[in-house]
């Protein structure tokens, strides 16, 4: 049987010990819960870390690979502007003759 003191101000010490007690059990939940956030915190600064890694590795491949094709894209224009002329020379004597 538990006995109970009650205080001057009504409250009993029993109440009182019992919503300290879940008090420190809420405080010791959320102290948990806030390590746990800030071990996911620090994993998702890490995978940004990574994926801007990757992100500024493509992009070095992408301005390489441009670089690399820009001389064939240019030759391939002059090819055909020559074709092209070429092609319309021989329409405009034929159709002149």
């Amino acid at each position: 049987m538990t006995t109970t003191t009650t205080t001057t101000h009504g409250t009993s010490v029993y109440s009182s010990s019992r919503l300290k007690t879940k008090t420190n059990n809420r405080l010791e939940d959320d102290g948990d819960e806030l390590q746990y956030l800030q071990n996911q915190l620090s994993k998702m600064d890490g995978l940004s870390t990574k994926l801007v890694g990757i992100l500024d590795s493509f992009d070095d491949r992408l301005l390489k690979l441009e670089a690399s094709i820009l001389p064939i894209h240019r030759s391939t224009q002059n090819l055909t502007r020559l074709v092209n002329s070429k092609y319309y020379l021989t329409v405009f004597s034929f159709l002149s003759s």
